[in-house]
């Protein structure tokens, strides 16, 4: 259940596959240019496909994450646009394969998790962007409807003190709030 534990991670390289599963459906990954998350996107057609899933606590791989590394601290433009249409992606196939339900606030939690890394990605550090251009930019996503949308039900309470904050400062519009909590976070970093 998503609300009791968290820490299955969707990126692939941590997953063994059936090649027999994913050949019978023709599972294949979405290799549009503006998709992020095409990793969950797989699993959601794959999983949706298997008869039995098995997680196991073993490690048999270590990946290493850099935050200072070049594709760690690039910028996009359209970040925020392809953060929107993977969702759309992800709630549909969640929605056809009857999972949606449970899989709500996983998705919506990914979806601020995701929004957290576009307002940092905004930073000038990263982006070379003014303060006044970043909380244009700001402004822009906080009262974007799907944003809007999204937070107006979202379970903030249930999170965690750091993320309760952001989604605060997002719920309430608190751009100049949010704009300084970033540019902290990304100098810890």
């Amino acid at each position: 259940k998503p609300e009791k534990s968290d820490s299955y991670k969707v990126m692939v390289w941590n997953t063994l596959y059936s090649k027999k599963i994913i050949d019978c459906f023709h599972i294949r990954f979405n290799e549009q240019k503006d998709l992020k998350a095409e990793d969950t996107i797989f699993n959601i057609d794959y999983f949706a496909k298997a008869n039995k899933v098995i997680i196991s606590e073993n490690v048999g791989y270590l990946y290493r994450c850099n935050s200072q590394s070049l594709t760690s601290l690039k910028f996009d433009e359209l970040l925020f646009e392809k953060i929107k249409y993977s969702y759309r992606i992800q709630e549909k196939k969640l929605r056809e394969n009857k999972i949606y339900e449970i899989s709500k606030w996983r998705l919506e939690r990914q979806l601020f998790v995701d929004l957290r890394e576009c307002f940092i990605r905004l930073m000038p550090n990263i982006s070379q962007k003014g303060k006044k251009e970043i909380l244009e930019c700001m402004d822009k996503i906080l009262k974007d409807d799907f944003v809007r949308y999204a937070i107006k039900d979202y379970p903030i309470n249930r999170t965690q003190l750091s993320q309760k904050i952001f989604l605060y400062f997002v719920k309430y519009r608190l751009k100049t709030m949010l704009f300084y909590s970033m540019k902290i976070y990304t100098r810890k970093r």
